[in-house]
């Protein structure tokens, strides 16, 4: 199911925050996790991205945030744009988190398409959808090219085996083939 701004809080009840001067004391080497992700988002979504951030470093991953890099320039510029483009092709995985404010979002829309470009023929690009107000994303379908990631509760089954799918997050591919894969074994891919 999709994750709602409620679900996500109660998800992820005990969230580092992620502020300048935690983000100036990380490394920007994905040399100590198993899977690297860039993490496109809307800067004003930091409760978002701290929590989505929370869950993708419990399975392991080291997930990059662009304002948190001290090498990215501010204001944003050409450069910042090049720079973008170096990490998006340089993590291994390209994960959107779709809020409104990001749908909305001339750089995240910038993002998703570059990432589209060097991600999608190989697996490695995801959305993960964040639900609000009841709204939907007319003008957005392009989302749903992409598989999303879910929570599932552990009370809904599989189409196939008629199984229960165990409580976690999963990749739901929405497109010919009706898959759900762990998240953590999508990372792995």
């Amino acid at each position: 199911m999709i994750i709602t701004e409620s679900k996500l809080r109660e998800l992820t009840p005990q969230v580092r925050i992620l502020n300048e001067a935690t983000a100036q004391r990380r490394t920007f080497s994905a040399l100590h996790s198993n899977f690297s992700v860039f993490l496109s988002h809307k800067h004003t979504d930091i409760d978002y991205l701290n929590r989505a951030r929370q869950i993708l470093e419990r399975l392991s991953a080291y997930v990059y945030v662009d304002w948190a890099d001290p090498a990215m320039q501010h204001p944003t510029n050409r450069e910042t744009a090049e720079r973008l483009k170096q990490k998006i092709r340089q993590y291994d995985k390209f994960i959107f988190l779709a809020s409104d404010a990001a749908i909305a979002s001339r750089w995240c829309n910038w993002e998703i398409g570059f990432g589209d470009a060097h991600k999608y023929a190989t697996d490695k690009i995801a959305i993960f959808p964040i639900k609000q107000d009841n709204r939907d994303w007319t003008g957005s379908e392009f989302l749903q090219l992409y598989p999303s990631i879910e929570y599932y509760d552990g009370t809904t089954r599989y189409s196939d085996t008629h199984n229960l799918i165990p409580e976690g997050f999963y990749v739901k591919y929405h497109f010919d083939r009706n898959i759900i894969l762990p998240l953590i074994e999508w990372l792995a891919k």
